[in-house]
């Protein structure tokens, strides 16, 4: 994260506005040592001259490097996801023997029928 005053020399010195654009333009007024009007900052030659007053407090930025960021490991997919997908296979694999007229195991249909029920939907 960065100051607001980061903030202000960042929009002098590449005239992107980030932060707020009071504290830009009092970032502004001060380097130039005058008052600066908004309309001015419209103007090429104005903002070159801006440019050039904040460079230096631009390069001289601290930059602390980022903590790295460290992918956690892989946990496991939340039981009602399996459970959802487990009921889905179970139906396609009872169908797909319905359709060959062969028996189907009763301990899918068992756990078929555990988790109709346990989801609360007739399928």
């Amino acid at each position: 994260m960065i100051t607001k005053r980061e903030a202000a020399i960042v929009t002098a010195y590449t005239g992107y506005l980030i932060g707020s654009f009071d504290e830009a333009h009092k970032y502004i007024e001060e380097i130039m040592e005058r008052p600066v009007y908004s309309h001015e900052m419209a103007s090429k030659a104005i903002m070159e001259e801006i440019r050039k007053k904040a460079k230096q407090d631009f390069i001289s930025m601290d930059v602390e490097k980022a903590k790295e960021w460290i992918k956690p490991p892989l946990g496991i997919q939340p039981r009602y996801i399996w459970e959802s997908f487990r009921l889905q296979e179970l139906g396609e694999a009872i169908e797909r023997y319905l359709s060959v007229n062969k028996t189907i195991p009763l301990k899918w249909i068992e756990e078929f029928n555990e988790l109709v029920a346990k989801k609360g939907t007739n399928l």
